[in-house]
């Protein structure tokens, strides 16, 4: 089973290697430039284990976009968070579930969030719109 850090790295790398635009974090980091992705802190759902068959951890997406204008800013967070733009992060996840089999499966869930500025734990934060999508993984037990 992989551990949380191998999952965030390979989260990213499944990310970054569609989209080279965009700067992925797989932890919080002192800067962030935009626009970028900031895997947030996992949610784990021990429920389905069953001795230690599977877990499920779902981690937030932050997306971020800066606004150097506000329409610019919306109409490029709406490619990443739609369902199958060509730079929708869900379409990259949906084709590739495994994470380049680091995990048996993945999925984006939902959104919520959008449009505001989203919290970190660093100020000031950088002018920005986004979203949080939810990232939900199943690896199995040992």
């Amino acid at each position: 089973m992989p551990n949380l850090g191998e999952v965030r790295q390979a989260i990213a790398t499944t990310i970054r290697a569609e989209l080279e635009e965009l700067n992925i974090y797989p932890v919080w980091a002192d800067i962030t430039n935009l626009p970028a992705v900031v895997i947030g802190p996992p949610v784990a759902d021990f429920t389905k284990s069953m001795g230690r068959g599977l877990d499920s951890w779902s981690f937030p997406l932050m997306v971020m976009v800066g606004i150097p204008e506000i329409q610019f800013a919306q109409n490029a967070l709406d490619d990443y968070v739609d369902g199958s733009s060509e730079k929708s992060l869900r379409r990259i996840i949906f084709e590739n579930p495994s994470l380049g089999g680091v995990v048996e499966d993945s999925m984006i869930t939902k959104m919520d969030e959008y449009g505001g500025s989203l919290s970190t734990r660093l100020k000031p934060l950088i002018p920005h719109i986004g979203a949080c999508l939810h990232l939900t993984t199943i690896f199995a037990g040992d």
